[in-house]
């Protein structure tokens, strides 16, 4: 597999150039670049992951998803590579969505294939969004969740004599992956509620990463993350509060602003009847998890911990501020002790919180304190 992606990218490289080949050579040779990415992108429609939990050597069964996106990363096609890493997570979230059965495919093996899958979800949902960044136009800093192609586009009608459309009917496809030219399954609607740019992939990587927070936590049941991977970020609320409770306050307010930010691209207001998403969430926490614990009224509460808390200070404000440090009171019982300390630090992320999101539209602050009275 090595060798030939190092043969596909050379004369990939010689194609593309036009002062190495004529006009006749160019028309006579083989594309090899091209034809080794629709074999790949055929390749990684399989589930691999159920291979890999159970063989003895998985580190030797050949990554083609990885090399669908080396290929193009190696061309410095950055819009193919983000397509290839988005079906990447296409194909992850069916095999997450999807239960195996066999002889030798025991509950340990289905325990690591569902890490194997979270792991994967996350890796292509980062590398998407890093690599439709690394596209020069921003124009083109965009992509069709699901389909993959050199013409991946946005239909805006059938349009009678409308020649873009019939180039890309005429295209060879390979039909798992809505490759440009497939007969049409669905409607534009469809293709359209798929289309994704910078804030949409960016939100899909930090929900991806927060989810799998929560799905690796053993004090928490992995069922429920599972499902979380398999909806659309706009069924977030429940992922918040899920987050929220276990203590990733962190984790809970980043989603929570990306969240906001999808809802505003798609829609062009975060608020929807008149309420701002982001508010509402910072406002649950405050009034369900931490002014509480910083009352101490929820001492039976074992979420969130101290270290949860400092994770949260520390992200709260500039990236170059000194690291949070919380310092109570060294006398008493160390149940005491710690308990003091759990309650002063989240004292000041409520503070934090308070100065860092407080305006004219959103007073927080008042909000905060009518919770504390």
């Amino acid at each position: 597999l090595s060798e030939l992606l190092v043969l596909c990218t050379e004369l990939g490289q010689r194609i593309s150039s036009s002062s190495t080949l004529s006009p006749t050579e160019a028309r006579e040779t083989v594309d090899l670049y091209e034809i080794a990415s629709e074999i790949l992108a055929e390749a990684v429609s399989r589930d691999m992951y159920s291979v890999r939990a159970t063989s003895p050597e998985p580190s030797s069964l050949s990554d083609y998803q990885g090399s669908l996106y080396a290929l193009h990363a190696s061309q410095k096609h950055w819009r193919r590579a983000a397509q290839s890493m988005d079906l990447r997570f296409v194909n992850a979230q069916k095999a997450l969505g999807t239960r195996v059965k066999g002889f030798d495919f025991n509950l340990q093996s289905a325990e690591l294939r569902d890490g194997l899958i979270v792991e994967d979800l996350v890796l292509a949902s980062v590398g998407s969004l890093n690599a439709i960044e690394l596209v020069k136009d921003d124009a083109h800093k965009f992509l069709v969740s699901g389909e993959y192609g050199p013409y991946n586009r946005i239909a805006v009608g059938d349009l009678e004599g409308d020649m873009s459309t019939s180039a890309a009917t005429s295209k060879r496809t390979r039909s798992p992956f809505g490759i440009a030219g497939e007969e049409k399954s669905t409607d534009d609607e469809d293709r359209l509620s798929n289309f994704m740019t910078r804030v949409e992939l960016g939100g899909r990587a930090i929900r991806s990463i927060a989810l799998r927070t929560l799905f690796f936590d053993r004090s928490t049941d992995p069922t429920f993350a599972k499902s979380a991977l398999l909806r659309h970020i706009d069924s977030s609320k429940l992922d918040i509060d899920s987050l929220f409770q276990y203590g990733y306050m962190q984790h809970g307010l980043l989603l929570a602003k990306a969240w906001a930010k999808n809802r505003e691209a798609e829609t062009g207001s975060s608020k929807p009847e008149g309420s701002d998403l982001f508010s509402d969430c910072l406002s649950h926490m405050f009034e369900i998890y931490l002014i509480p614990k910083a009352l101490g009224s929820s001492s039976q509460a074992v979420r969130p911990t101290l270290d949860q808390i400092h994770f949260a200070l520390d992200g709260v404000g500039p990236s170059a501020a000194a690291a949070s440090y919380v310092a109570p009171p060294r006398n008493g019982r160390l149940a005491d002790v710690q308990t003091a300390a759990l309650q002063m630090a989240a004292m000041s992320l409520v503070r934090k919180l308070t100065l860092a999101y407080t305006t004219a539209e959103t007073p927080v602050a008042l909000e905060v304190a009518s919770l504390y009275l």
